[in-house]
């Protein structure tokens, strides 16, 4: 049976999650809870909430949505075919394996990719094509089912992109992942099909503001076998399901207003709210109909908030779906909603870590933990709040973490790889490859510390190094074909400065830069090395070679530049 539960506080969510965990039957004692979350952040929250109300919080299976399907898809449909080849990171070969093959036969193709294609264009819109591809077999299944049949329309893209999906149903096989999905659904929904023991003895949907729709069916089809609890972060109290954003509003101008129902009510819903609203319309269908909602009473009833604050006004009012038609009279002290102009992301965080200094200081029960700062771009912001909230010491230092950020934009040795691997695009500015020899890693490779770089970097800035490794970089970028203010300039005068001291004497064009002192030929000649090598990789890195040696030579490279350190995670 498929049971929805939904509140407007997730701590509240939290705390019926904790109580239906503990009337739960499992099969033995050391059998795991399965939740499927939105994203890890919420996992652990959630882990947090069941501990501090429960006592403990253990043997939790937290997956996503997408991993819990398609991991179950074999238990739930007998003889499936494995589908990892229809996964976005293994389509994009597939497609870049077929795309001359197909542009053979499509004129539009032929014409995007040319005669004499560069690889890198192939690469990039095979990668682009993975991504369609991969939305579409999520969210436009029927789509695809009527390419598999030829039926496409005769519009761009549709007219191009229908005979590259066909040619890797060919290649890869006739049952993708909509086809087993739909299959899967259809072997659930059968009273007579048989399941193995191994489904979970009931699942639980935590926080889930968004499903797409093929994913809620399957849900649904497979609560026809075990419980499955939806605990849905739902704003508001009444259906909305059937409003729509100005946008959309505008899209039916021409029908009588007494017909758009609810799409004249409350604008933050409606602008903000899509996923969740798109979400409830599929668990209100005709399709889901034997939902139940359990009546719980008093314990999950919506609290309508304070109202002498801003944002209680609007929490209230988007709860009860009722936009006010005159401003409310506010509290003297009203600071519930506050707006801050800042000139920079350095700027924006600076003032969030002295607003929230004065959260705390004013309110002893509020504790880090219980702040949320949400951001609209993680890795933008995530220098500046290293640098803010990591440099705070004392009264003044806030314990936090960064979520929501991949392991490729946020541990220091992959973001080094990566610029290593754009190497042969790089401009080469002195602040990206300073910061390359700055990684803990690579300055134990090199014998560099950081007294020896803060010199360095005097030292370069003084000799006139910006950006370009020589005139070849900058005629390149089509700034000239001089050398000045590039690497080999500056390095030029550095390493004649340790020669001669005289600054006035011209040797072969170039002026010395002398004012180096104690330990500065060993640094210098440090970083000398270094830039070889930097220099050395780009220039092979530019040349074609087969996977075998690509890793060959990525491993020759990763264990030339970094020195791994045992206590380094």
């Amino acid at each position: 049976m498929f049971r929805l539960y939904h509140h407007h506080d997730l701590g509240r969510l939290a705390e019926l999650l904790a109580v239906l965990l503990g009337r739960q039957e499992r099969r033995h004692v050391l059998e795991a809870d399965t939740i499927i979350v939105p994203n890890q952040g919420v996992a652990r929250w959630l882990q947090v909430q069941i501990a501090q109300s429960e006592g403990i919080a253990a043997n939790l299976h937290m997956p996503l949505s997408a991993r819990f399907i398609w991991q179950l898809i074999p238990d739930t449909l007998p003889g499936a075919p494995d589908s990892q080849d229809f996964e976005r990171s293994r389509l994009r070969w597939h497609l870049y394996a077929l795309l001359p093959e197909v542009a053979a036969q499509e004129g539009a193709l032929a014409k995007y990719l040319g005669g004499d294609c560069p690889d890198i264009l192939r690469l990039q819109l095979a990668d682009k094509l993975a991504d369609v591809f991969d939305q579409y077999l999520i969210y436009r299944p029927d789509l695809l089912e009527a390419w598999d049949r030829g039926a496409e329309a005769r519009r761009q893209p549709e007219q191009w992109q229908a005979p590259v999906w066909r040619a890797l149903t060919r290649r890869l096989g006739p049952r993708h992942r909509a086809r087993l999905l739909r299959e899967s659904i259809e072997h659930l929904g059968a009273p007579t099909s048989v399941l193995p023991d191994r489904l979970p003895k009931a699942l639980y949907c935590f926080g889930l503001g968004a499903l797409p729709p093929e994913y809620l069916k399957f849900l649904y089809a497979l609560a026809s076998r075990i419980p499955v609890h939806f605990l849905l972060l739902n704003p508001c109290k009444a259906y909305w399901g059937d409003i729509q954003s100005r946008r959309g509003r505008l899209d039916r101008a021409m029908e009588p207003e007494e017909e758009l129902g609810l799409e004249t009510d409350h604008p933050l819903l409606a602008s903000l709210g899509r996923g969740t609203r798109d979400l409830l319309r599929s668990l209100y269908s005709d399709e889901l109909s034997t939902i139940v909602e359990p009546e719980l009473g008093d314990a999950m009833a919506y609290a309508i908030p304070d109202s002498k604050h801003l944002l209680g006004q609007v929490q209230a009012s988007i709860i009860q779906m009722q936009v006010p038609k005159q401003p409310q009279p506010l509290a003297t002290d009203e600071v519930s909603v506050q707006i801050h102009a800042c000139h920079g992301v350095l700027r924006e965080i600076e003032v969030l870590h002295d607003q929230l200094l004065d959260l705390l200081s004013r309110d002893p029960s509020l504790q880090p933990r219980d702040i949320l700062v949400m951001l609209p771009d993680v890795a933008r912001y995530a220098a500046a709040i290293e640098s803010v909230f990591g440099a705070a010491s004392g009264p003044r230092n806030l314990p936090f973490s960064l979520s929501d950020r991949s392991r490729s934009s946020s541990h220091p040795i992959m973001q080094s790889f990566r610029r290593l691997l754009d190497l042969p695009l790089s401009r080469w500015p002195a602040s990206e490859i300073l910061a390359l020899a700055g990684v803990p890693a690579v300055m134990r490779r090199f014998g560099l510390d950081e007294a020896a770089l803060q010199s360095l970097r005097q030292w370069l800035d003084q000799a006139g190094v910006r950006w370009g490794w020589d005139a070849s970089t900058r005629s390149a970028f089509a700034a000239g074909s001089q050398d000045a203010y590039s690497w080999q300039f500056g390095l030029d005068r550095l390493l004649l400065g340790l020669l001669q001291s005289d600054e006035d004497s011209l040797v072969c064009g170039i002026a010395p830069w002398s004012d180096l002192e104690g330990s500065a030929g060993d640094d210098l000649g440090r970083l000398w090395h270094f830039l070889q090598q930097l220099r050395e990789w780009s220039e092979s890195l530019e040349q074609p070679c087969s996977a075998q040696s690509w890793q060959d030579r990525l491993n020759h490279m990763l264990a030339t530049l970094f020195l791994g350190d045992e206590q380094d995670s």
